[in-house]
């Protein structure tokens, strides 16, 4: 398996230099293309528009056109004269952001989504990650705001015996070929843990035949799985995380489970997440 294109959420109003740099650092590497997305929703979408004055809706507009503008000019600056082939796609929609870029996302094979931010901006000019993960049908690539390049010395692969953890290993095959070191985790409860050995040595004989040369990691819960995971990650300093999304519906949205939320809250380690 190989990636052959990526699309880049694009979120207006705010720098994305280091999500562009980490982009055009990894379609170099890769040799695959990327899509640029950016969508956002006028202030009318969100709140009544029978309670805001004409000339706010106006300005609103008005400024949504620079900003699309504005991160139009940053993406291609981004790539432009890299040998990267890349494509450009941005809307002014009352509907979904996250059912537009999922839409526009149908023909990536991995999105890449930049962490942090202020979350207000976030509701108007980008789709949130929640949504895109439980809905784009693809991985998610999560990139901290302080990373700029994708370094795989060691790569952390937080093991259940799930449909989406499954899917993540399988989707993340094109990166863990290029780690330099790939573990596999699994936290066990006592009960569990023979046969967490014996399904992680599975995994690790399935990635050796796709050439991915792994070390198996059955360790006993002591606590909370996420806190546990989490010190693991930073003891053996990796640099990106593959897990699954678990997810159940509430009222309008998707809510994470607490490993994959606190995937998200990592400052300087990538996260790949499917589900």
């Amino acid at each position: 398996m190989t990636y052959a294109t990526a699309t880049v959420v694009v979120e207006l109003g705010r720098s994305n230099a280091n999500l562009l740099a980490f982009a055009a650092n990894l379609a170099t590497r890769m040799g695959i293309g990327l899509t640029g997305i950016a969508a956002c929703q006028p202030i009318g979408a969100i709140y009544d528009q029978t309670m805001i004055l004409g000339d706010y809706i106006q300005e609103d507009r008005d400024d949504f056109d620079v900003e699309i503008a504005a991160a139009k000019a940053e993406f291609e600056t981004a790539l432009k004269g890299r040998g990267i082939d890349f494509g450009w796609h941005a809307v002014v929609t009352i509907g979904s952001l996250c059912e537009y870029t999922v839409a526009r996302a149908r023909s990536a094979d991995i999105i890449l989504c930049a962490t942090g931010g202020d979350q207000m901006t976030i509701a108007s000019r980008r789709a949130g990650i929640s949504d895109l993960v439980m809905h784009a049908g693809r991985p998610l690539l999560l990139v901290p705001a302080t990373v700029h390049k994708l370094v795989l010395d060691h790569a952390v692969v937080a093991w259940k015996d799930t449909r989406e953890a499954r899917r993540a290993i399988a989707d993340a095959l094109p990166l863990l070929k290029l780690a330099q070191k790939v573990t596999v985790v699994e936290i066990a409860s006592e009960a569990e843990l023979i046969d967490a050995t014996v399904r992680l040595a599975d995994l690790v004989e399935w990635l050796g035949r796709h050439r991915i040369t792994a070390i198996a990691d059955a360790k006993l819960r002591v606590g909370d799985d996420a806190i546990q995971l989490a010190q693991f990650i930073q003891i053996t300093d990796a640099d990106l995380t593959v897990a699954g999304a678990y997810g159940h519906s509430r009222q309008r949205e998707w809510a994470l489970g607490g490993v994959t939320r606190d995937l998200f809250l990592a400052p300087t380690r990538c996260a790949l997440v499917s589900h």
